[in-house]
Protein backbone atom coordinates (compact mmCIF):
# COMPACT_ATOMS: atom_id res chain seq x y z
CA UNK A 1 0.00 0.00 0.00
CA UNK A 2 1.55 3.46 -0.89
CA UNK A 3 1.95 6.06 1.63
CA UNK A 4 0.31 9.26 1.19
CA UNK A 5 2.26 12.38 0.17
CA UNK A 6 3.41 15.27 2.95
CA UNK A 7 2.64 17.84 1.24
CA UNK A 8 5.07 20.78 2.09
CA UNK A 9 5.18 24.30 1.50
CA UNK A 10 8.41 25.65 1.95
CA UNK A 11 9.31 29.45 2.17
CA UNK A 12 12.84 30.30 1.73
CA UNK A 13 14.57 32.97 0.13
CA UNK A 14 18.22 31.32 -0.26
CA UNK A 15 17.92 29.14 -3.19
CA UNK A 16 21.12 26.91 -1.98
CA UNK A 17 18.97 26.02 1.03
CA UNK A 18 15.91 25.28 -0.54
CA UNK A 19 17.74 23.06 -2.76
CA UNK A 20 19.81 21.14 -0.02
CA UNK A 21 16.10 20.82 1.73
CA UNK A 22 14.98 18.95 -1.25
CA UNK A 23 17.45 16.81 -1.97
CA UNK A 24 17.51 15.49 1.48
CA UNK A 25 13.56 14.87 1.21
CA UNK A 26 14.46 13.04 -1.98
CA UNK A 27 17.27 11.07 -0.45
CA UNK A 28 15.17 9.56 2.38
CA UNK A 29 14.07 6.14 2.06
CA UNK A 30 10.21 5.29 0.97
CA UNK A 31 9.92 3.98 4.61
CA UNK A 32 10.17 7.96 6.16
CA UNK A 33 7.32 8.96 4.33
CA UNK A 34 6.78 10.46 0.32
CA UNK A 35 6.89 14.66 0.60
CA UNK A 36 6.14 16.78 -1.87
CA UNK A 37 7.69 20.25 -1.67
CA UNK A 38 6.38 23.70 -2.89
CA UNK A 39 8.65 26.19 -2.86
CA UNK A 40 8.44 30.19 -2.80
CA UNK A 41 10.78 32.53 -2.39
CA UNK A 42 8.79 35.40 -0.62
CA UNK A 43 6.39 35.24 2.37
CA UNK A 44 3.88 37.10 0.37
CA UNK A 45 3.99 34.42 -2.50
CA UNK A 46 3.77 31.91 0.62
CA UNK A 47 0.55 33.68 2.13
CA UNK A 48 -0.74 33.59 -1.68
CA UNK A 49 0.16 29.97 -1.82
CA UNK A 50 -2.07 29.07 1.22
CA UNK A 51 -5.15 31.11 -0.24
CA UNK A 52 -5.18 28.70 -3.42
CA UNK A 53 -3.74 25.20 -2.30
CA UNK A 54 -3.91 22.74 0.56
CA UNK A 55 -0.63 21.50 2.45
CA UNK A 56 0.23 19.52 5.22
CA UNK A 57 3.13 21.32 6.95
CA UNK A 58 5.00 24.97 6.12
CA UNK A 59 8.68 25.11 6.23
CA UNK A 60 9.16 28.88 7.30
CA UNK A 61 12.66 30.54 7.19
CA UNK A 62 13.07 33.18 9.61
CA UNK A 63 15.06 36.02 7.68
CA UNK A 64 13.02 36.73 4.42
CA UNK A 65 13.11 39.78 2.46
CA UNK A 66 9.75 41.00 3.06
CA UNK A 67 9.69 39.23 6.72
CA UNK A 68 11.86 38.33 9.91
CA UNK A 69 11.75 36.94 13.06
CA UNK A 70 8.22 35.84 14.92
CA UNK A 71 6.15 38.78 13.17
CA UNK A 72 7.39 36.25 9.66
CA UNK A 73 5.73 32.93 11.52
CA UNK A 74 2.56 35.52 12.86
CA UNK A 75 1.80 36.18 9.32
CA UNK A 76 2.00 32.68 8.49
CA UNK A 77 -0.19 31.59 11.54
CA UNK A 78 -3.05 34.03 10.83
CA UNK A 79 -3.35 33.03 7.11
CA UNK A 80 -3.39 28.95 8.16
CA UNK A 81 -4.19 28.27 12.01
CA UNK A 82 -4.40 25.00 11.46
CA UNK A 83 -1.23 23.99 9.48
CA UNK A 84 1.52 22.64 11.53
CA UNK A 85 5.29 25.32 11.39
CA UNK A 86 8.67 24.28 11.59
CA UNK A 87 11.15 27.16 11.14
CA UNK A 88 14.13 27.44 9.42
CA UNK A 89 16.42 29.36 11.23
CA UNK A 90 20.35 29.95 11.75
CA UNK A 91 22.14 29.73 15.03
CA UNK A 92 22.12 33.28 15.87
CA UNK A 93 17.91 33.58 16.13
CA UNK A 94 17.58 30.96 18.01
CA UNK A 95 15.82 33.51 20.68
CA UNK A 96 13.41 34.49 18.34
CA UNK A 97 12.70 30.73 17.33
CA UNK A 98 11.79 30.20 20.70
CA UNK A 99 9.55 33.14 21.00
CA UNK A 100 7.90 31.29 17.95
CA UNK A 101 7.39 28.02 19.69
CA UNK A 102 5.71 30.25 22.68
CA UNK A 103 3.10 31.60 19.81
CA UNK A 104 2.70 27.65 18.81
CA UNK A 105 5.33 26.74 16.25
CA UNK A 106 5.60 23.14 16.47
CA UNK A 107 9.35 23.21 16.19
CA UNK A 108 12.50 24.44 14.92
CA UNK A 109 15.83 23.96 12.89
CA UNK A 110 19.42 25.04 12.60
CA UNK A 111 19.80 25.00 8.47
CA UNK A 112 23.56 24.56 9.41
CA UNK A 113 22.85 21.10 11.28
CA UNK A 114 19.68 19.66 9.52
CA UNK A 115 20.09 16.06 7.94
CA UNK A 116 17.65 13.92 5.89
CA UNK A 117 16.58 12.39 9.43
CA UNK A 118 16.05 14.93 11.37
CA UNK A 119 14.01 16.92 9.07
CA UNK A 120 12.07 13.94 7.97
CA UNK A 121 11.21 13.60 11.95
CA UNK A 122 11.31 16.97 12.51
CA UNK A 123 7.78 17.22 10.13
CA UNK A 124 6.30 14.05 11.69
CA UNK A 125 6.62 15.24 14.74
CA UNK A 126 4.92 18.51 14.31
CA UNK A 127 2.06 16.98 12.21
CA UNK A 128 1.32 14.69 14.96
CA UNK A 129 1.84 17.62 17.48
CA UNK A 130 -0.32 19.53 16.03
CA UNK A 131 -3.46 17.07 15.25
CA UNK A 132 -2.62 16.80 19.17
CA UNK A 133 -3.16 20.75 19.35
CA UNK A 134 -6.36 20.21 17.55
CA UNK A 135 -7.92 17.00 19.23
CA UNK A 136 -7.20 19.01 22.61
CA UNK A 137 -8.85 21.82 21.54
CA UNK A 138 -11.79 20.05 20.38
CA UNK A 139 -12.19 18.47 23.29
CA UNK A 140 -12.14 21.47 25.82
CA UNK A 141 -14.86 23.04 23.42
CA UNK A 142 -16.64 19.87 23.55
CA UNK A 143 -16.62 20.52 27.55
CA UNK A 144 -17.45 24.04 27.76
CA UNK A 145 -20.42 23.24 25.96
CA UNK A 146 -21.47 20.36 27.77
CA UNK A 147 -20.95 22.20 30.92
CA UNK A 148 -22.50 25.19 29.27
CA UNK A 149 -25.97 22.68 28.46
CA UNK A 150 -25.53 21.35 32.27
CA UNK A 151 -25.61 24.87 33.62
CA UNK A 152 -28.77 26.22 31.90
CA UNK A 153 -30.77 22.96 32.59
CA UNK A 154 -30.11 22.74 36.10
CA UNK A 155 -30.73 26.56 36.26
CA UNK A 156 -33.56 26.38 34.97
CA UNK A 157 -34.73 23.07 37.28
CA UNK A 158 -33.74 24.90 40.07
CA UNK A 159 -35.64 28.08 39.34
CA UNK A 160 -38.53 25.91 39.08
CA UNK A 161 -37.93 24.28 42.37
CA UNK A 162 -37.80 27.44 44.01
CA UNK A 163 -40.93 29.24 42.24
CA UNK A 164 -42.95 26.16 43.73
CA UNK A 165 -41.72 26.44 47.09
CA UNK A 166 -42.66 29.72 46.90
CA UNK A 167 -46.57 28.97 45.64
CA UNK A 168 -46.77 26.19 48.52
CA UNK A 169 -45.31 28.28 51.09
CA UNK A 170 -48.44 31.15 49.73
CA UNK A 171 -50.97 28.47 49.47
CA UNK A 172 -50.53 27.04 53.03
CA UNK A 173 -50.04 30.51 54.35
CA UNK A 174 -50.81 29.59 58.44
CA UNK A 175 -51.37 26.47 57.89
CA UNK A 176 -47.51 25.71 57.41
CA UNK A 177 -45.88 25.56 61.01
CA UNK A 178 -42.35 26.63 61.81
CA UNK A 179 -40.74 22.96 60.83
CA UNK A 180 -42.10 23.48 57.25
CA UNK A 181 -40.75 26.75 57.22
CA UNK A 182 -37.73 25.57 58.08
CA UNK A 183 -37.55 22.69 55.85
CA UNK A 184 -38.63 24.88 52.77
CA UNK A 185 -36.16 28.00 53.73
CA UNK A 186 -33.55 24.83 53.87
CA UNK A 187 -34.01 23.75 50.21
CA UNK A 188 -34.14 26.87 49.05
CA UNK A 189 -30.40 27.67 50.27
CA UNK A 190 -29.39 24.49 49.00
CA UNK A 191 -31.04 24.97 45.51
CA UNK A 192 -29.02 28.52 45.42
CA UNK A 193 -25.80 26.47 46.95
CA UNK A 194 -26.37 24.51 43.81
CA UNK A 195 -26.83 27.46 41.96
CA UNK A 196 -23.60 29.03 42.48
CA UNK A 197 -21.47 25.54 42.19
CA UNK A 198 -23.14 25.34 38.78
CA UNK A 199 -21.97 29.12 37.66
CA UNK A 200 -18.61 28.43 39.59
CA UNK A 201 -18.23 25.21 37.42
CA UNK A 202 -18.96 27.18 34.30
CA UNK A 203 -16.55 30.08 34.67
CA UNK A 204 -13.78 27.47 35.68
CA UNK A 205 -14.45 25.30 32.46
CA UNK A 206 -14.19 28.12 29.97
CA UNK A 207 -10.66 29.16 31.73
CA UNK A 208 -9.44 26.31 29.60
CA UNK A 209 -10.31 26.99 26.76
CA UNK A 210 -9.23 30.84 27.28
CA UNK A 211 -6.61 32.49 24.75
CA UNK A 212 -3.60 34.82 25.64
CA UNK A 213 -3.02 38.09 24.38
CA UNK A 214 0.39 39.16 25.42
CA UNK A 215 0.60 42.76 25.23
CA UNK A 216 2.07 45.63 27.21
CA UNK A 217 -0.41 46.14 30.27
CA UNK A 218 -0.26 49.23 32.23
CA UNK A 219 -1.04 47.06 35.77
CA UNK A 220 -1.76 50.07 37.98
CA UNK A 221 -4.62 50.67 35.26
CA UNK A 222 -5.90 47.85 35.53
CA UNK A 223 -5.79 48.02 39.98
CA UNK A 224 -7.63 50.94 39.23
CA UNK A 225 -10.66 49.21 37.29
CA UNK A 226 -10.59 46.67 39.27
CA UNK A 227 -11.68 49.02 42.09
CA UNK A 228 -13.93 50.78 40.15
CA UNK A 229 -15.62 47.37 39.62
CA UNK A 230 -15.71 46.78 43.19
CA UNK A 231 -16.63 49.93 44.61
CA UNK A 232 -19.80 48.93 46.23
CA UNK A 233 -18.20 45.69 47.12
CA UNK A 234 -15.14 47.41 48.72
CA UNK A 235 -17.58 50.02 51.02
CA UNK A 236 -19.55 47.70 52.21
CA UNK A 237 -17.18 45.95 53.86
CA UNK A 238 -15.21 49.59 54.91
CA UNK A 239 -11.94 47.79 53.04
CA UNK A 240 -9.02 50.05 52.80
CA UNK A 241 -6.82 49.43 49.56
CA UNK A 242 -3.66 50.91 48.87
CA UNK A 243 -0.71 50.19 46.39
CA UNK A 244 3.04 51.17 45.43
CA UNK A 245 4.18 52.38 41.78
CA UNK A 246 3.21 49.11 39.69
CA UNK A 247 4.62 48.23 36.42
CA UNK A 248 3.87 47.65 33.08
CA UNK A 249 3.82 43.99 32.21
CA UNK A 250 3.24 41.54 29.25
CA UNK A 251 -0.37 40.09 29.97
CA UNK A 252 -3.69 39.91 28.74
CA UNK A 253 -5.61 42.62 29.93
CA UNK A 254 -8.96 40.73 30.47
CA UNK A 255 -7.71 37.63 32.62
CA UNK A 256 -5.50 40.42 34.90
CA UNK A 257 -9.04 42.39 35.55
CA UNK A 258 -9.75 38.97 36.87
CA UNK A 259 -7.09 38.00 38.80
CA UNK A 260 -7.05 41.15 40.34
CA UNK A 261 -10.47 40.95 41.55
CA UNK A 262 -10.47 37.33 42.63
CA UNK A 263 -7.38 38.31 44.93
CA UNK A 264 -8.66 41.61 46.24
CA UNK A 265 -12.30 40.05 46.33
CA UNK A 266 -10.57 36.91 48.39
CA UNK A 267 -9.01 39.43 51.09
CA UNK A 268 -12.52 41.30 51.37
CA UNK A 269 -14.43 37.67 51.92
CA UNK A 270 -12.04 36.81 54.54
CA UNK A 271 -11.70 39.44 57.30
CA UNK A 272 -11.33 39.81 60.93
CA UNK A 273 -12.93 41.53 63.27
CA UNK A 274 -11.03 44.83 61.64
CA UNK A 275 -12.20 46.60 58.71
CA UNK A 276 -9.83 45.18 55.42
CA UNK A 277 -6.87 46.32 55.17
CA UNK A 278 -5.28 45.39 51.74
CA UNK A 279 -1.58 46.46 50.45
CA UNK A 280 -0.37 45.47 46.82
CA UNK A 281 3.16 46.09 46.10
CA UNK A 282 5.51 44.46 42.78
CA UNK A 283 9.21 44.14 42.53
CA UNK A 284 11.20 43.04 39.77
CA UNK A 285 13.09 40.17 40.16
CA UNK A 286 15.68 38.60 37.03
CA UNK A 287 13.38 38.39 34.09
CA UNK A 288 9.76 39.11 35.71
CA UNK A 289 7.79 41.12 38.68
CA UNK A 290 6.34 39.45 41.63
CA UNK A 291 3.38 40.82 43.23
CA UNK A 292 2.11 40.62 46.66
CA UNK A 293 -0.92 41.02 47.56
CA UNK A 294 -1.49 41.11 51.70
CA UNK A 295 -4.15 41.64 53.93
CA UNK A 296 -5.00 41.47 57.83
CA UNK A 297 -7.64 38.98 57.57
CA UNK A 298 -8.30 35.61 59.13
CA UNK A 299 -5.54 33.62 57.88
CA UNK A 300 -5.11 30.39 56.15
CA UNK A 301 -4.11 26.80 58.20
CA UNK A 302 -1.38 25.51 57.37
CA UNK A 303 -3.70 22.03 56.54
CA UNK A 304 -5.13 23.51 53.87
CA UNK A 305 -1.71 24.91 51.98
CA UNK A 306 -1.37 22.29 49.69
CA UNK A 307 -4.56 22.28 47.61
CA UNK A 308 -5.56 26.28 48.10
CA UNK A 309 -5.67 26.30 44.16
CA UNK A 310 -7.32 23.67 43.73
CA UNK A 311 -10.88 23.98 42.29
CA UNK A 312 -13.99 23.68 44.43
CA UNK A 313 -11.68 24.11 47.78
CA UNK A 314 -12.87 26.49 50.29
CA UNK A 315 -10.33 28.17 52.61
CA UNK A 316 -11.94 27.47 56.01
CA UNK A 317 -14.77 24.49 57.26
CA UNK A 318 -18.45 25.94 57.38
CA UNK A 319 -17.94 29.25 56.08
CA UNK A 320 -20.17 30.84 53.12
CA UNK A 321 -17.50 32.37 51.52
CA UNK A 322 -18.59 31.50 48.04
CA UNK A 323 -17.55 27.91 46.42
CA UNK A 324 -14.03 27.53 46.24
CA UNK A 325 -13.26 28.91 42.45
CA UNK A 326 -11.51 32.04 42.48
CA UNK A 327 -7.77 31.06 43.54
CA UNK A 328 -8.49 28.20 41.21
CA UNK A 329 -9.29 30.35 37.86
CA UNK A 330 -6.22 32.52 39.11
CA UNK A 331 -3.81 29.83 39.02
CA UNK A 332 -4.91 29.13 35.58
CA UNK A 333 -5.10 32.39 34.35
CA UNK A 334 -1.06 32.84 35.93
CA UNK A 335 0.12 29.40 34.15
CA UNK A 336 -1.49 30.73 30.79
CA UNK A 337 1.02 33.43 31.52
CA UNK A 338 3.98 31.78 32.69
CA UNK A 339 3.43 32.97 35.84
CA UNK A 340 3.19 31.05 39.03
CA UNK A 341 1.05 31.82 42.37
CA UNK A 342 1.71 31.09 45.99
CA UNK A 343 0.44 32.18 49.30
CA UNK A 344 1.96 32.26 53.00
CA UNK A 345 -0.14 32.76 55.84
CA UNK A 346 -0.62 32.25 58.94
CA UNK A 347 -4.07 31.80 61.29
CA UNK A 348 -5.30 35.42 62.67
CA UNK A 349 -2.62 36.88 60.94
CA UNK A 350 -3.54 37.42 57.83
CA UNK A 351 -2.13 36.32 54.32
CA UNK A 352 0.26 37.24 51.81
CA UNK A 353 -0.65 36.35 47.95
CA UNK A 354 2.03 36.64 45.30
CA UNK A 355 2.08 36.05 41.85
CA UNK A 356 4.50 36.62 39.26
CA UNK A 357 3.94 37.95 35.49
CA UNK A 358 6.43 38.30 32.57
CA UNK A 359 8.91 41.53 32.59
CA UNK A 360 7.94 43.95 30.01
CA UNK A 361 11.03 45.93 28.24
CA UNK A 362 8.25 48.95 28.34
CA UNK A 363 8.40 48.80 31.81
Amino acid sequence: MKQSIISILLIEDNADDAFLIKEMLTELPESAGRFGVTHVERLAHGLERLEQEHFDIILLDFSLPDGHGVETFTQVQQEAPALPVVVLTGLDDEDMAVDALHEGAQDYLFKGEVNPSLLARAIRYAIERKRAEVVVAQSAADMEQFAYMVSTDMQQSLQIIAQQLAQLEERLGERIGTTSKTLIADIVSASQRVRALSDAQLAYTRTATWGVVLEAVDSQEILAQTLANLSSTIQEGKAEITHGLLPTVEGDTVQLLQLFRHLILNAIKFRSKSSPQIHIEAEHVSSEWVFSVQDNGIGIDVGYMERIFDPFQRLHKGDDHGVGIGLAICKRILDRHGGRIWVESKPNQGSIFYFTLPFSSSS
